[in-house]
């Protein structure tokens, strides 16, 4: 669980440094922006590593409208493992216009033009790292369990 986290805390962080959004009421501007429901995983950990510099919108539209042009904006998959993240034709066309980097988590085949092929389950048992310096702490021959996995 532990590297887990470290390792969505930094595809985090690496978002975070490409990222710029429009603030809120309040004048502070988030630093991540989320279209995600309140109880999705990835939401809730940035949530509670960044705090304050993470904005979440019920919708893939509401959220990439409220981006700042240039930003960043992830777009969770919340029925995963059972139903990819289909987004709407609209959403792209702002999200080009604005110049917005997404990151789609689990998308269905179609979705932007995407030809993907359809959800699998892992197959590893198991993972060994095979050299040290990835994650602090995570060492060469370290054995990680991937769980199940359903990937596109």
């Amino acid at each position: 669980m532990r590297y887990r986290f470290v390792l969505i805390v930094s595809l985090l962080y690496s978002l975070m440094a490409v990222n710029a959004v429009r603030g809120d009421e309040s004048g502070k501007t988030p630093s991540l922006i989320f279209a995600a429901d309140a109880s999705n995983d990835l939401y809730g950990i940035a949530h509670e590593a960044i705090e304050e510099g993470v904005a979440r919108f019920d919708t893939p539209l509401q959220a990439v409208k409220a981006a700042a042009d240039g930003g960043g904006v992830v777009l969770a998959a919340d029925g995963y493992p059972d139903k990819p993240l289909v987004v709407a034709d609209e959403v792209f066309a702002i999200a080009k216009r604005k110049g917005l980097k997404l990151y789609l988590e689990f998308p269905a085949s179609g979705t932007a033009g995407l030809k993907l092929d359809e959800p699998a389950k892992n197959s590893l048992k198991r993972l060994v790292v095979n050299q040290d310096g990835v994650l602090d702490g995570l060492k060469k021959m370290h054995i990680l369990d991937p769980h199940e996995c359903v990937y596109v």
